[in-house]
């Protein structure tokens, strides 16, 4: 989805969010395994300060959306939505 210039310079830190959920998606479906959030936030934010406190932030976010799925302290894709949205259409 493209954003105008104007809307892309106002919201930089939503546009790096979206950026990352999708990494995080991306991780979580591509290896078929279930992580910590202190994992995925060395993996998707190496080197980088607070990154847990964002991670976290971002997984509760895709866990309210069900497209993760949680067991503590595990946070897996949730494959089975995918089909129940594909099953609907």
């Amino acid at each position: 989805m493209a954003i105008n210039l104007k809307e892309f310079e106002e919201n930089e830190g939503k546009v790096r969010s979206l950026k990352s959920t999708s990494k995080i998606l991306d991780l979580l479906k591509s290896t078929k395994k279930a992580y910590t959030v202190k994992e995925i936030s060395e993996i998707i934010y190496p080197r980088e300060k607070n990154s847990y406190i964002k991670t976290n932030t971002l997984m509760q976010k895709l866990k309210a959306s069900g497209k993760v799925l949680h067991k503590s302290p595990y946070y897996a894709y949730n494959f089975k939505k995918k089909k129940e949205n594909e099953i609907q259409n």
